[in-house]
């Protein structure tokens, strides 16, 4: 009966790890400049604690390397790319606007 418990806890332990931690080195992975995440908060925490604005965030994560194409960070658990070079921002936003259907919506599409 213990040892069912024991395993039962491991297994649960090791699934909440494993979800907190999964996507937390995306951009490494990919070889995106970024500042790295805390695990639930990303890089969000300076905004929950009231330390920093979200343009604070954004501005810094947007300034970490002049010289980058893009840079990512985590809002919470979810990785988003900041595009900064405009040549880049063309070809997403017109020619190839319908390759990323991914993309977060700009206006509530309800109203």
């Amino acid at each position: 009966m213990d040892t069912w418990i024991l395993l039962s806890l491991l297994a649960s332990t090791m699934a909440v790890y494993y979800y907190l931690f999964k996507d937390l080195n995306f951009f490494k992975k990919h070889g995106i400049l970024h500042i790295p995440p805390w695990p639930v908060v990303g890089n969000m925490a300076p905004v929950f604690l009231r330390q920093l604005s979200l343009t604070e965030i954004v501005e810094k994560i947007y300034n970490l390397n002049p010289d980058a194409k893009y840079v990512g960070f985590f809002d919470s658990m979810n990785p988003i790319v900041v595009i900064r070079d405009p040549d880049l921002i063309k070809s997403i936003g017109v020619k190839n606007f319908e390759s990323f259907p991914d993309r977060r919506p700009f206006i509530d599409e309800a109203n």
